[in-house]
This record gives structure tokens, sequence and C-alpha cells, in this order.
């Protein structure tokens, strides 16, 4: 099994971001009297709130044509006439300024935001940053701070209840566990609907397996999905893109949707470092009711051999008699009811999230540098999870016409104690709660885990159920993660009508895991264990063409073409170990038999696609897009398959002046 981590060298990352509100270039030349004399303007525009850059606002010369638009870092240059005496600054959303030029060659300016404008900007698909007013689909954002007001240590919790039309679900309720979400409803009888995840322009993986369909019915364990490895103090703002025509320059990954995720970078104004600390409490909201009338047996006849549960003798009617019962060490006790042994057994969860993130910027240059800690204790006892992730995202500027980012994650989890889930396994701990006596104690119960002998004491006198105090303190189900996702971004702007951009991203993962029947477990008495190794690799590149420009005065343009290669390499081996010698010694050469098995796979899609835009006098947008894809894992002589999707936009008020 190859070890990705051994191998990876963490080096020379880069990128740019994408020009705001998709370079709208307002650059018109002065036709007539311009006259040729002419001097230089340069500046920096940036946000009053926060200090940081603004790309893509509007600077125009009042009164004439002349005119750009700031860059990626906010940054613009401009030829003025001698005769100039005012710069007009706008941008969707702020307040527009107008600055008397004087004799000065340098002037900045600081734009406040314009509460009164419904324009927003917001990123969508393969990270292009639209006016909301653009799209005609549905896509929902949800901002940054929204997500860690109430501290989670996973992300898609935090997105419950924001997102209309969204379903977000936790799968079980374990430290660490997977979270479901469903955006275009259920797409497939037998695959998962779970949506594409892409961040920063590049897609991640949401890997989740649980095993095959009788893995989890015999007894697999929740190992959580890979999007809970992002770490929410990381996160700028979360975009859900719901309809065909938004997702389809993705093509067939994104046919249930995409959660396209910006980090945060450094910000204007100097260094800064910032800190949070949380304790969050977490007990069981709510659980099955239970009858507290009857004792185990059946017909009425008390029996705690044969049954765990049933329709015994009515509680109240046994007075003055007693019965042989849990611990079934020789003494009979009365039956008395305990309506909170259920309830008993779990305990407090607790959570601590701890982050610190240094960040700074200037001209040509920002970063921001993250760690996050994450130790959480969950409701059954001895479930734990630790995460650490480190975070760096970085940007640099080398002219006018270059630029690069980098982005690099690394995270580490550790998951202790899952419970297994199914029903066919003897470690199932939940069904074995909820079908508790009633008349059990459960302080009795873990104090009562082996005989003097050292053996297990099962829940019934036959002993054919096993005390839950036994498999959570010696059949453990435990994993490891060690991932690496981020991606390089370089942005090439020959002409200030157009932008290339090439974006090299990817995402790895080495999972270990192994489950743990301890010797003398009920159902299962000599023992096993059992070994897995995961490994994932994904590789994404973009090389992506942007075009903006003004036809007439009322009719503009933006398109791009793209070109892409997504590869994804997966192998999995399984050893299971049977029937031990030796009493916790949990290597094969103490097992009478090993069963290995492996699986390895290969997928490679190569894509083209376009999305071409037109937008009349800002009221009126329709875009057009397509995308096709050829896959590795078709016939070669039919291995192609097409995208096509059209949207349009018509703004009511501003078209009728309302």
């Amino acid at each position: 099994m190859r070890k990705c981590f051994t191998r990876f060298i963490l080096a020379n990352y880069r990128k740019i971001l994408l020009t705001g509100l998709g370079n709208l270039i307002v650059m018109l030349f002065l036709v007539g009297n311009t006259l040729a004399q002419t001097r230089q303007i340069s500046g920096q525009v940036t946000s009053e709130e926060d200090g940081s850059a603004l790309p893509g606002v509007n600077v125009i010369v009042k009164g004439t044509t002349v005119g750009t638009v700031s860059d990626s870092d906010g940054n613009y240059r401009l030829s003025v006439p001698e005769s100039a005496t005012t710069l007009t600054f706008s941008f969707i959303g702020y307040l527009e300024q107008s600055i008397e030029i004087g004799g000065q060659t340098e002037i900045n300016v600081q734009m406040a935001p314009d509460v009164q404008q419904l324009s927003e900007v917001v990123v969508t698909a393969l990270g292009i940053e639209r006016e909301r007013r653009e799209l005609g689909y549905s896509l929902t954002s949800v901002k940054g701070e929204e997500l860690t007001k109430v501290r989670s240590p996973n992300a898609l919790n935090s997105l419950a209840g924001r997102v209309p039309g969204v379903r977000i679900t936790s799968q079980s309720g374990t430290a660490g566990g997977s979270v479901a979400i469903q955006i275009r409803g259920a797409n497939s009888l037998s695959g998962t609907s779970q949506p594409l995840f892409v961040v920063d322009g590049a897609p991640i993986s949401n890997y989740a397996y649980n095993g095959d369909r009788n893995d989890i019915i015999g007894g697999g364990a929740d190992v959580g999905s890979r999007a809970g490895d992002i770490n929410p103090d990381d996160i700028a703002s979360i975009n859900v893109l719901k309809g065909a025509s938004a997702v389809a320059l993705y093509g067939q990954r994104a046919r249930d949707g995409v959660v396209v995720i910006t980090t945060k970078k450094g910000k204007r104004g100097g260094a800064s470092v910032e800190v949070n600390s949380s304790y969050r409490l977490d007990r069981p909201l709510r659980l099955p009711d239970f009858q507290n009338e009857y004792a185990q047996g059946d017909f009425g006849v008390f029996d705690a051999n044969n049954f765990i549960n049933g329709w015994g003798p009515k509680i109240n009617e046994t007075q003055g008699q007693t019965f042989a019962q849990f611990p079934f060490n020789g003494e009979e006790t009365p039956l008395q009811a305990y309506p909170d042994n259920v309830k008993d057994f779990y305990e407090t969860g607790k959570t601590f999230i701890n982050s610190v993130a240094v960040s700074a910027a200037k001209e040509d240059a920002d970063f921001r540098l993250g760690y996050t800690n994450v130790n959480e204790a969950g409701i059954i006892p001895n479930n734990l999870l630790k995460r650490n992730t480190i975070s760096l995202n970085t940007g640099s500027k080398f002219s006018e016409m270059l630029s690069a980012r980098a982005i690099i994650n690394y995270v580490r989890t550790e998951g202790e104690g899952r419970p297994r889930q199914g029903s066919n396994d003897p470690n199932i701990i939940v069904s074995q709660l909820n079908s508790f006596p009633r008349t059990l104690n459960t302080e009795l119960l873990k104090n009562n885990v082996v005989d003097e002998n050292g053996n297990a004491i099962g829940l019934n006198g036959n002993n054919t159920t096993n005390n839950p105090y036994w498999v959570v303190e010696n059949n453990p189900f435990n994993n490891r993660v060690e991932r690496v996702y981020g991606n390089l971004q370089l942005n090439f702007t020959p002409f200030s009508w157009l932008n290339v951009l090439g974006r090299m991203g990817t995402d790895f993962f080495d999972e270990t895991r192994r489950a743990i029947v301890r010797k003398g477990t009920i159902n299962n008495l000599t023992g096993s264990f059992d070994d897995r190794d995961i490994f994932r690799r994904e590789v994404n590149t973009d090389i992506i063409a942007t075009a903006t420009t003004q036809i007439t005065e009322k009719i503009g343009f933006e398109g791009l073409v793209g070109w892409n290669l997504n590869q994804i390499e997966l192998e999995r081996s399984r050893v299971v170990a049977s029937d031990l010698s030796v009493d916790q010694l949990y290597n094969y050469s103490n097992a009478q038999s090993t069963s290995p098995t492996n699986y390895q796979s290969l997928r490679r899609l190569y894509g083209v696609y376009a999305d071409l835009g037109f937008s009349y006098d800002n009221f009126l947008f329709v875009n057009i897009t397509g995308r096709n894809d050829w896959s590795s894992t078709l016939p070669e002589n039919n291995n192609s398959f097409f995208y096509p999707g059209v949207s349009a936009s018509f703004i009511f008020t501003d078209a009728f002046g309302i």
C-alpha cells in the first residue's frame, strides 16, 4: 500500500484570484477632441469595511468615456487628458465617489458599502465571480461568520436551516460522524446523491466508504465523510448551486448540485492575529418512548434467561416476590422499573475547538496561515474525535500581467471508539440499549461487566447478548486519516479584455481502520480483528480563457472557454484475522486464519467547456453553457457525452424604472 505522505512535497503552489464581477471592462477610448497630451494616474481601491482590495471597480474621467477597471489586487492605472479634473469610482454594492485630481499622480480610494443596493457578488461554477442579478438559476450564499456563530467540527452541520430547499442530516450523531446533504433530491436508486464539493475552484473528495452492503448491515461504523475535514474557521463563504444550468460546467460530477467553498485570504491593513476558542456540551435530544409497566418475559411470565425485553408480568403486581435477574450471580431481587436506564448510559458530549490564524497583506502579496484543533468526546462512552488542521493561503503579484496564488491544507483526523451501525453484529450498541429490560439498573450494568472468572456477563441468563459496557471497553473501532488538499493558480492578463487562468489542484488521503472483537465476546468467543487501508488521490487541472468587452453601449459580453483533466485513483486493501490464540494480542501471527482482499481503480475524465454571457442595459442577462466529457471508464468508441445549459435573468424594476 502506497503511503502518500512519505512522497508528498509541499512546494510552490500559486494562484490568482479571478477578477471580481467577471472583469467588467468599461474602457472606451475617447473619440473626438481628446487632447494629445496626457498624464498617468494610478492607485488602489479598497473596502472601507475591512481594507480588502476591490477588483473590477470602474474608474472613469468625469464627463468623458475614458476609463479603466481595477485589477484583482484593487490597483488601477489610467492615462488622463491634462484637462481632466475629476475621477469617478463606481462599484456594484458600494457608494459612488468622485475625487478631484488636482496635481496628484497617485489617488487611493476607500469605498463604503451601499446598503440600499441589492446586488451581490457571488462565486459560481469554476470559481467565477458574478453579480447575483446576472444569475438565471438558484444560488444560496452563506457567509463564513454564520458558520462559526454556533461552532461545530463539521461545517455542513452549521449549514442546516440556512439553505432553503436543501436537506442536511447527521447520519449517526457520533463524534466525527458523516453528514448527508441533499440538494436536488435523490437521483439514484443505488448510488449516492451527494453534491460535488469545490474549494477555491478545485473539486475535492467527499468520499465516505463504509464497506459494501454486507459490511453495513453486519456492523459497519460511521467513519465520517471527507467533507467534514473542511475547517469552518478557514471558510470565507459557501455558495450552494442547485439548478442544472448552474452546474453544467462541471458535467456529470455535478448532477446532484455543487457546494462552492471560498477560503479566507490575508487582508490589507497590516498583520493581524485571530484567535477563537469554544466549548460545547451535547446530550441526546430525544430518545424512544419506553414502556415501564411490564418486566422481561413472555405471556405474563417472567423469563430473564431467554428474553431481554418482552411482555412478562406487570411490575406493580409482583410486590413481595423476588426473581433471578442481571447480573445472574445467584441472588434474587424484587422487580423495579428504571425509566431512565437507557438515558443514563449516554454521557454528556464535550467539544473543544481552538483556532489561531495569522494574516497580512500589502499591494503585491498577501498570506494567511491558520491552525485549528478539535477535541470531541461523544455521547457514547469512549467515542472520541481528534482533528488538527493547518492551512496556508498566499498570493503574489509579479507584474501587471502575471500573478499567482497557492492554497494548501493538511488535516489529520483520529477517531476512537466509533460505535457500530446495522444489526447483525455482536458489537451493535444502540439496538442493545433500546432493548434494555425495564428493570435493569444502568449503574449495576456498568459495575458487572465480567464475572469472577473474567468471563463476559450477558444481558440475559443464557448469555446471548453482550453488555454494552463490554463492547465500548474491549471492542473499539478506530481510524486515522491524513489528508492534503489544495491548488496552485497562475493568472496571465496579456490584454485588458483577456485573462488566462491555469489551475492545478490535488486532494489525497491515506486512511487506516481497525475493528477489534476481543476474545470472550458473546457470539464471537475466539475473537478477531479487521484491518483496512484506503488510499484515494484526485488531480484536477483547468485552463480557462476569459474575454470581456462591450459590444455596444448597452450590450455587453463575457465569455470563457476551458479545458479540464480530472483523474481519480483509488486503492483499498483489507485483512480479516480470526480465531485469536492470545487474548488482546492483535497481530496476524496470533490469528489462526487470515483473509486478505484488495481493490484498485483508476478513472480519467477529459472535458472542454464554454460559457457565453450576454447582457443588455444591465437588466437582461442570458447565459449559454456547455460541456463535453470523455471518460476512460466507457467504451473507447462511445465515451463522449455533452451537457448543455441555458439560463436568463430579467430585472423588472430596472427595465421599467420602478
